[in-house]
């Protein structure tokens, strides 16, 4: 009996992500990611994105530790925007803003970012694109980084773009 509870803590245990397990770009350039980005993929470990159209983000660095970022997005048919600060905390490459934790795992700024980004529980992995519509190998990267953290690549989801809100 203690060896079967024992394997099954283990096991999920296994299942769980910790901090550690994220890679972290340390050597963010905020500069480097002023301008427009679209939200092109993301996978989550729990939840649906759905009813919900990506229009943009623009980031503004404020210094060479925080960010300005405007998101626009259309939600059941609805225009939402949004301002936020992200600023750099003591550890390089992870930001925190409100109530959210942003890691930016790989960045090459001219193509994608992809960034890992907790709020309580919920667990997301996005990519962003200088496009609205990264190349394929972006979007291999993605994958592999997705199946890397453990999560589903079936689960992966090309977010739906809207060129403005109505």
């Amino acid at each position: 009996m203690r060896t079967g509870l024992l394997l099954f803590w283990l096991a999920l245990a296994s299942l769980c992500r910790t901090e550690a397990d994220i890679p972290i770009q340390p050597d963010v350039d905020v500069e480097k990611l002023k301008g427009r980005w679209y939200p092109v993929q993301l996978v989550m470990n729990f939840g649906e994105v759905n009813k919900m159209a990506a229009v943009g983000r623009d980031i503004t660095p404020l210094d060479s530790e925080s960010l300005n970022v405007k998101v626009e997005f259309i939600f059941d048919g609805e225009c939402f925007k949004e301002n936020f600060i992200l600023r750099q905390t003591e550890q390089p490459g992870i930001f925190t803003g409100g109530n959210s934790t942003v890691r930016f795992v790989e960045c090459d700024y001219e193509a994608s970012c992809i960034y890992y980004a907790t709020r309580q529980q919920l667990q997301v992995l996005q990519m962003e694109s200088r496009l609205r519509e990264p190349s394929d190998d972006s979007k291999e990267k993605f994958k592999k980084m997705a199946e890397r953290l453990g999560f589903s690549p079936e689960k992966i989801v090309d977010i739906p773009q809207a060129e403005q809100c109505p």
